[in-house]
Formats: structure tokens, sequence, C-alpha cells
């Protein structure tokens, strides 16, 4: 399934048109896993913030929420974190 341990944020990279293999994807979303479109990450932990869409989307990605025919004044945004703790290396 994918490549495992691959970190998606398409924060990161406004630029980059890789993003877009993600629009129209499926995501599951389970406490132990996530995947969305082939990759995956297991043992994730979930951010969630309200934001202004205008304000959001003007920032960071350029383009206004018209352009994506978003009428909502406000939308939620998850973060997707994994966390890998290396106890000893040998």
């Amino acid at each position: 399934m994918g490549n495992k341990g691959k970190k998606i944020n398409l924060e990161e990279d406004k630029n980059n048109l890789e993003k877009d293999i993600y629009i129209g994807q499926l995501g599951l979303f389970h406490k132990d896993a996530v995947i969305i479109g082939e990759d995956y990450a297991t043992e994730p932990s979930f951010k969630l913030k309200n934001v202004n869409t205008y304000d959001y989307l003007l920032y960071k990605y350029k383009i206004s929420p018209r352009n994506l025919n978003i009428n909502e004044d406000e939308i939620q945004i998850i973060t997707i974190l994994k966390i890998i703790n290396i106890f000893m290396n040998l």
C-alpha cells in the first residue's frame, strides 16, 4: 500500500503539482492508521482547527475560496502527524 512512512504535507511545497494526485482520493481515518489514496501512516495523531476560509486559502495557497466553489466562512483543517520514537540504534 504505497510508501510507508511517506510524509504528506500539502502546505510544505505549494508549487508541487504532485499534491494534485490526492484530489478525489478516498481517505480512511482511524486512531491506529490513516490511508489517503495509496499512502498511509500508522499510529497517527490528529490536530483539528477551524479557520477563516478566505484568509487560510489566500495565505497558504494564494487562491480565493470562490475559485474552489467554497462558500463557507470557516473550514476545518485536519493535520495528520506521525511521530517516530527511536528507542535505540544498534
